[in-house]
């Protein structure tokens, strides 16, 4: 009776054993980052792609390409930025960390890569574009923000690049308006009927370390009207851009403008035309890299869909 009793005890631990170790799901406990070193020159877009290992007790790993799915860093978005998708975007010479993140049942898992920047490139930054334009931006009350988009063109593809959060930003007159390092302006004053500042955008991205700067204004008219959406298409191809709520309807090549309740949020959908694909929505509207994008009208809102050949 004892033996059996033993032989009872022992075989319920194993076949407890076997249960817990079949029960559960893989966990993530690593990410790889590929390529794992990487040179680029300005104007020459990298892809970094983030594949996951999982782990479940004693059974053989698990791996899972996860690049849509990770948060995507750069270290230094003076050097390159990157995208959602995990695309990166040189914006000058140096190097920076790509790291893709995200996390999992005991805490955050992140992989990192490495992309040094040449500027020794015959490819580089030809201008800068700032949208909107001159005369074009403005507000109608104090701590209203504005935001301004700073629209790279190289000369090899892809050849229209949103580098809003790369260059360097300055507001000509701190009095009427002060602008970040994203380009959101925010009105700080005005004693006439109507105040203006001249916002540049500036970055050594050129060609053999050139100085490229893109100009444009923001004029503050105390008592004007409330919260505007312009759209925008640029890049060589052709689209359309429609809005929920309805508003923008067009290929807004020249800018297209709606009024929205202030803190509404407007969906954004670009359709290419044929022979033309779509190639992104500047980073304010969210998902940048999808068709559709949602951005939060709380002030002078500006966003960019960008169509290629």
């Amino acid at each position: 009776m004892i033996r059996r009793a033993v032989l009872t005890c022992l075989l319920t631990i194993i076949i407890g054993t076997l249960l817990l170790s079949c029960s559960g799901n893989y966990t993530l406990t690593s990410i790889q980052v590929t390529p794992a070193t990487a040179t680029s020159s300005l104007g020459t877009t990298v892809q970094f792609t983030a594949t996951g290992t999982y782990t479940h007790g004693s059974h053989p790993p698990k791996t899972e390409t996860i690049t849509n799915s990770v948060t995507w860093t750069s270290s230094s978005p003076a050097v390159a930025t990157v995208n959602s998708s995990g695309l990166a975007t040189p914006v000058s010479a140096g190097t920076t960390n790509i790291t893709a993140t995200t996390s999992s049942y005991f805490g955050p898992v992140t992989g990192t890569a490495t992309l040094a920047v040449s500027s020794t490139s015959s490819s580089g930054l030809i201008s800068l574009t700032i949208i909107p334009g001159l005369g074009i931006q403005t507000v109608a009350s104090l701590g209203e923000t504005a935001q301004f988009l700073a629209i790279g063109t190289f000369s090899t593809s892809p050849t229209t690049v949103d580098l809003t959060d790369s260059v360097t930003w300055l507001s000509s007159d701190v009095d009427v308006a002060t602008i970040n390092s994203t380009g959101l302006a925010t009105a700080t004053g005005c004693e006439s009927t109507s105040c203006t500042t001249t916002i540049t955008a500036s970055t050594t991205s050129g060609l053999g370390g050139a100085d490229i700067v893109g100009t444009s204004s923001l004029t503050f008219s105390p008592g004007t009207a409330g919260p505007l959406l312009r759209v925008q298409s640029i890049g060589s191809g052709m689209g359309t851009i429609v809005s929920v709520p309805a508003g923008i309807n067009g290929n807004c090549q020249g800018g297209c403008t709606a009024a929205f309740p202030a803190n509404s949020s407007v969906q954004l959908t670009a359709t290419p035309s044929a022979g033309s694909t779509f190639g992104g929505w500047t980073a304010n509207c969210q998902p940048s890299t999808a068709p559709t994008c949602s951005v939060i009208v709380d002030g002078a809102i500006n966003v960019a869909a960008i169509f290629n050949n």
